[in-house]
């Protein structure tokens, strides 16, 4: 059974750390129940269309969780081989949400090429896990394995999601800028 984290030192960042950005070793508790109620989400398969909103809202928080811990490190330990313990918890976290959202969205695209009406239980939180998760590959692909295909095969997701919702083309098209011009391109879960 899931055990959601009730005490409130799990649910806020200390602010007697003096780095109130490194958010992710004072959510440890939150991490370990977002991954756990994603797991219990990616069980459920025969009801995995009751989960798409909750599932994307909790991929994008591991993601955001994720890259604001790794903007509490020098940038140049942000490789493979970093000695870096907090990189290489951020790293390996990344890496454990881009498989996750690799794995389902595709699963998701294959099953809306055989059933279409299954789209209709989407929102638009799906689209964006897709974003974020694109953002981060883009960003960090010299750090996440297979950074090229899970690129690729999320991409080909959220261009499906863009035949059912106008912010998914739009999302589209903030990939295709980012891509084309990545300097000047701003992306929040980095620079807020």
């Amino acid at each position: 059974m899931l055990k959601i984290p009730t005490s409130e030192k799990a649910l806020s960042p200390s602010l007697e750390s003096g780095a109130p950005d490194s958010l992710a070793e004072h959510f440890v508790e939150l991490d370990i129940a977002i991954r756990s109620l994603v797991e219990a989400m990616v069980l459920q398969a025969s009801r995995w269309g009751d989960f798409f909103e909750c599932f994307a809202t909790c991929t994008c928080l591991l993601l955001f969780l994720y890259c604001r811990q790794l903007r509490t490190v020098d940038s140049t330990t942000i490789h493979a081989a970093t000695s870096d313990v907090t990189a290489l918890k951020a790293i390996a976290g990344l890496n454990f949400t881009i498989r996750i959202i690799a794995d389902t969205t595709t699963d998701l695209n294959d099953q809306l090429a055989r059933r279409p009406h299954l789209l209709a239980s989407c929102s638009p939180l799906t689209p964006y896990s897709a974003y974020h998760c694109l953002m981060v590959l883009s960003n960090f692909e010299h750090v996440i394995p297979d950074a090229d295909a899970r690129f690729h095969a999320i991409f080909s997701s959220l261009h499906f999601f863009a035949k059912r919702w106008n912010v998914a083309g739009q999302l589209v098209l903030k990939v295709e800028s980012f891509l084309a011009s990545p300097d000047s391109v701003q992306w929040c879960f980095m620079n807020e």
